[in-house]
């Protein structure tokens, strides 16, 4: 055909003809390449990969390793480190090529399984920063417990009791107009029964009682 002087046009040529689903005119191109390289290796296995020939694709990995034992490029970045210890498992390179990073013409079956290794790791990576966060929450709960010891440690409870004047929070449900000067608590009242539960009965200073209980959390001591 007089393309077998131009290895860029033969690649074209077979990539073109496994587009197209002919893979006997595909194989009769890279057949007559001289001096086959790593790029018509690439060219040729994914032709047999895509169009379904998976013997096909085996076989010819089978005769590259075969010929050429392996087919390397050195230097070509990081992503050859994932391969390089995937293929040392495979056995099928030696210790002293291991010198640089390493990537290798593999059928499209093998490259899935580097991307899914390559997924995993970063999935690896991702739960690092939820085991972070989950570390620096238990600091966090770890200080909260140990400001609240300390704080039971220097203060005292002083626990109501009956007949006590106390102060009842102001909690409306309507914004004030008058913001912050608005008053927190009213007026004093009288203990007049506890119970076990934690609720109060109230009076006011001129006798006239609560017809609800007031939970205590809501009291403070009124000091005279």
């Amino acid at each position: 055909m007089g393309c077998d002087s131009s290895v860029s046009v033969s690649n074209s040529l077979i990539d073109m003809y496994g587009k197209c689903k002919c893979v006997e005119d595909a194989v009769d191109i890279f057949e007559m390449m001289r001096g086959k390289d790593i790029f018509p290796w690439n060219s040729i296995v994914p032709v047999h990969e895509e169009c379904g020939d998976h013997d096909g694709t085996i076989k010819l990995l089978d005769r590259m390793l075969g010929i050429h034992g392996y087919m390397i490029v050195s230097g070509l970045g990081k992503d050859g480190k994932y391969i390089d210890d995937v293929l040392l498992r495979m056995h099928l390179m030696q210790n002293h090529y291991l010198q640089n990073p390493l990537v290798y013409v593999m059928p499209l079956g093998i490259q899935r399984c580097f991307l899914k290794l390559k997924a995993q790791a970063r999935l690896d990576q991702l739960n690092l920063l939820d085991e972070r966060r989950l570390r620096a929450v238990d600091h966090v709960c770890a200080y909260q417990r140990k400001m609240a010891r300390a704080f039971k440690k220097r203060v005292k409870p002083r626990p109501l009791q009956r007949g006590d004047l106390v102060l009842r929070v102001i909690r409306g449900l309507l914004k004030d107009p008058r913001a912050k000067f608005k008053p927190s608590w009213s007026e004093p009242y009288f203990i007049r029964e506890l119970t076990l539960e934690g609720a109060t009965w109230l009076m006011d200073l001129d006798g006239n009682q609560f017809s609800e209980p007031t939970n205590m959390d809501q009291l403070k001591r009124y000091y005279v």
